[in-house]
């Protein structure tokens, strides 16, 4: 044919397994729509204008419909395996964490007074705050899912702000204020040795408690930092601070910590630094 022409091509689908032929069996040619009890012409025109027709390649890609034994064995199992339901708080943030942008989903279930209702949320990745874009999609996710006469209500994920205070050592080689604006970039700036920092959003989701152990080796990582001194800490809104020496700093299944550090916002927590001097200095101006 010349370049460019076109085909139009009629198939049947359907036969199964019947269908897998080798290769140069096939050698008839009759028109699918050639049906003589219908009134239909017998003989195709275009089949006048065919010498022969062969299967260059073998055919294997015929499949038998699955057995109606073979389907009520399987699909509980695949109805299982994903469900559009939710009915415990389980259900609810197990089909939240499905979607994209979020880390992990987060829901609550509560007596109001006169029925139950759940209150959802979501960690989004890179961010503490849902914008109003997640909010209507996790809106219309959870009133899709809920039961009939269960009311879904969409928040913010709950957080708790820390305000703490590291005490280092500085190494006898490096400059004290080159030390201190590392330790600062390694757990709220941009980061050291390419790492994302400390306290980054994608690094604590709902009930993920604060590890003084990791927060310590993550202080002394940074080079110039001898060795980590006191370390305290305050939870804003809730307790006085006081020095951070259990091995955990625990929080609620549906909160996240934060500690931004940005001066704009105190109220999203503030990290300080100071060296073992400085802290003795203001030890004893106290004094």
């Amino acid at each position: 044919p010349a370049p460019g022409t076109l085909f139009k091509v009629r198939y049947r689908t359907g036969p199964g397994t019947r269908a897998n032929l080798p290769q140069d069996t096939v050698t008839l040619t009759e028109s699918p729509v050639d049906d003589p009890k219908k009134g239909v012409p017998a003989t195709d025109p275009i089949a006048a204008l065919i010498d022969g027709v062969t299967n260059p390649q073998e055919i294997t890609s015929g499949v038998d419909p699955e057995t109606l034994e073979n389907v009520r064995q399987m699909a509980p199992e695949a109805f299982r395996a994903i469900t559009y339901r939710a009915v415990r708080t389980a259900d609810f943030r197990e089909i939240i964490g499905r979607l994209p942008w979020v880390q992990q989903g987060g829901a609550t279930t509560r007596w109001t007074g006169s029925w139950l209702t759940t209150f959802a949320t979501a960690d989004p990745f890179e961010s503490f705050e849902l914008t109003t874009g997640q909010r209507t999609e996790l809106k219309d996710l959870t009133d899709g899912v809920r039961q009939a006469g269960r009311e879904v209500h969409v928040r913010d994920p709950k957080l708790t702000s820390l305000d703490l205070t590291v005490t280092i050592c500085v190494e006898p080689n490096a400059y004290a204020m080159h030390v201190k604006e590392r330790v600062i970039d390694a757990l709220t700036g941009s980061g050291f040795g390419g790492e994302n920092p400390f306290f980054h959003p994608d690094n604590f989701t709902f009930g993920q408690p604060l590890s003084r152990s990791a927060l310590e080796a993550a202080i002394q990582r940074v080079p110039g930092v001898k060795g980590v001194g006191q370390l305290f800490i305050k939870e804003r809104g809730k307790a006085e601070e006081k020095e951070f020496i259990a091995m955990h700093l625990p929080v609620g299944d549906n909160e996240l910590l934060r500690l931004s550090n940005d001066p704009s916002y105190p109220e999203r927590g503030i990290l300080r630094v100071l060296t073992v001097e400085e802290n003795t200095e203001e030890a004893g101006a106290g004094a």
